[in-house]
């Protein structure tokens, strides 16, 4: 894993977090980046390297280097994410291999969705982090992950969902199965992916029992990722929430208002006014021309 995609994992995890100020971390990770290539020469070709050293030992090389002698704890806190990307980027082939195992279905398919049950017996589902990298100018956002996501950890992970064979199709590409191969795709095509909510109770996968509510911070994630220029909705639900949850907020972002478009969803509900997957993928071809 390179330099860049770990510290794009971190801003976008930070981002999810729901932090009072992730702006604090962010900058210590900027601050980190340029203190580790000044200690590790080879520390943006190679990350790893770190591994080799140890997080003590680079802890106190950053310290010495330093100005103030200290590392504050915004700076302990993501050196920590630093070092814990690293593992999994490190354990990554092994833990690719074991998931090809026949065993691995069965036990994925019994892990719970991210969340926890309230006292009235509906989960409060959290949404994951953003896909997002610095060159993306296209956010689609949908309304929250529904609970295969939430349990595989993937964005539109339903085997009915239609966004991965939406996406292709309008880009006349033909794009892997495996999620890195479909992320690499979006990434290339400069496509973000995040959800309105980061939070909020819900029976199941259906958005139509949504409640208790909690958007995202998409102040942050504007100012940070400038190349932004439009936001789609993956459906009708997302904009309606976007509208009522988020849409007064970016008067703060101190750039041009994005353009906002509206897609019709790739949800595999059904209903009398869903199109059929032809007129869906005509509607979305609308995206080349953002």
């Amino acid at each position: 894993m390179e330099w860049s995609e770990i510290k794009d994992n971190i801003r976008a995890d930070l981002l999810a977090r729901g932090l009072k100020e992730p702006r604090l971390r962010l900058s210590a990770l900027d601050r980190l980046e340029n203190l580790l290539a000044e200690c590790y020469p080879n520390f943006l070709n190679n990350p790893k390297v770190l591994l080799n050293v140890g997080k003590d030992a680079v802890s106190k090389e950053l310290a010495r280097v330093k100005e103030t002698g200290v590392l504050n704890g915004a700076e302990k806190s993501v050196l920590n994410d630093i070092f814990t990307r690293l593992k999994e980027a490190s354990l990554h082939i092994s833990t690719a291999r074991r998931s090809r195992e026949p065993h691995s279905q069965a036990t994925a398919s019994n892990r719970k969705p991210t969340g926890h049950a309230t006292r009235e017996g509906i989960d409060i589902k959290i949404g994951l982090p953003p896909v997002i990298w610095e060159r993306s100018r296209i956010l689609i956002l949908g309304t929250l992950p529904g609970d295969d996501s939430l349990r595989l950890q993937e964005y539109y992970a339903h085997g009915n969902n239609q966004f991965w064979k939406i996406l292709p199709v309008v880009y006349g590409e033909t794009v892997g199965v495996g999620y890195s191969q479909r992320l690499e795709f979006l990434q290339g095509k400069g496509v973000a992916l995040w959800d309105v909510l980061r939070s909020a109770k819900r029976a199941g996968s259906s958005d139509s029992s949504i409640e208790a509510e909690v958007a995202n911070d998409f102040v942050d994630l504007l100012k940070i990722y400038t190349n932004l220029k439009a936001i789609v909705f993956n459906g009708r639900g997302a904009q309606k929430l976007f509208r009522r949850h988020a849409e007064k907020s970016l008067a703060t972002v101190s750039r041009p208002s994005l353009p906002t478009f509206y897609f019709p969803s790739t949800s595999p509900t059904p209903g009398r006014y869903v199109l059929p997957l032809e007129k869906k993928v005509v509607r979305w071809k609308s995206l080349l021309t953002l």
